[in-house]
């Protein structure tokens, strides 16, 4: 922004839509400058043309060694940016992939959210997944934006699969029965935590048993999910929402 309060040149906007399928834009939508603004995810750049510089033949041989630990994650952070624009060097995906994923393994979220969105961009859900479980594990809000593109595009079974694949993403919870149909609503929404149903499961169960009838949506939505599953994972899931209820009941047991 102070660059072009002091040399007001030129704005870019790009925009980075999440939906690998694309949005469709109609008059409605600018109704809801919030809800327009979210699907078309913008970035804005002041006097980007003028600033422009080569991505270094050194930084570029450390980034083709792996050696992401010779920059600081910011630096690191821009040249996978670079990488996967096209900006200041030969756009290079795989590049800007492996970088991403040394610093999402950091704790770097930014990193974590480019992440996803190339993986969306190479339609490969089930690892978009598992990076919008790390994303939504440290409590970022954007998760559930996430969470409902990459879910259109793969079965309820394999959902549950790769959420079985992240239960040990454990993030903090408040263990109170005053909020438990909060906890059991994040769980199902994927917002500002992991997505699970199996947790959304059991805390709906502690807040219905606290007199809170607003669970009673989260749990028949959940116990009906067999209906929209083949037989054999149907019944499974069934079993399985038979032991968090005998889960439900040692917990209510030992805070009552």
């Amino acid at each position: 922004m102070n660059d072009f309060i002091n040399d007001p040149g030129s704005i870019t906007i790009s925009t980075e839509v999440i939906d690998p399928k694309g949005i469709r834009l109609d008059l409605s939508m600018f109704n809801n400058i919030n809800f327009l603004i979210e699907e078309l995810n913008p970035n804005i750049f002041a006097n980007a043309s003028s600033t422009k510089t080569k991505v270094s033949k050194i930084d570029l041989n450390r980034i083709l060694g792996g050696q992401f630990n010779q920059f600081d994650q910011q630096e690191l952070f821009d040249l996978a940016n670079n990488f996967n624009d096209g900006n200041k060097a030969p756009k290079n995906l795989e590049l800007a992939k492996k970088a991403y994923i040394y610093l999402a393994e950091k704790g770097h979220l930014e990193a974590n959210e480019r992440l996803i969105r190339l993986y969306l961009s190479k339609s490969d859900f089930k690892n978009a997944y598992l990076m919008a479980q790390r994303l939504g594990a440290a409590g970022n809000k954007s998760a559930p934006a996430y969470f409902n593109a990459i879910e259109k595009q793969i079965s309820l079974v394999e959902i549950m699969k790769l959420q079985s694949q992240t239960v040990h993403l454990k993030p903090t919870e408040m263990q109170d029965n005053r909020m438990a149909h909060d906890l059991a609503r994040s769980y199902l929404t994927g917002n500002g935590t992991t997505k699970s149903f199996e947790r959304s499961y059991f805390w709906a169960l502690i807040a219905r048993a606290s007199g809170d009838i607003r669970a009673d949506l989260i749990i028949n939505k959940l116990e009906n999910m067999k209906s929209k599953m083949p037989k054999l994972e149907g019944v499974q899931w069934s079993d399985r929402l038979d032991q968090i209820q005998t889960n439900a009941t040692k917990y209510w047991m030992n805070q009552n």
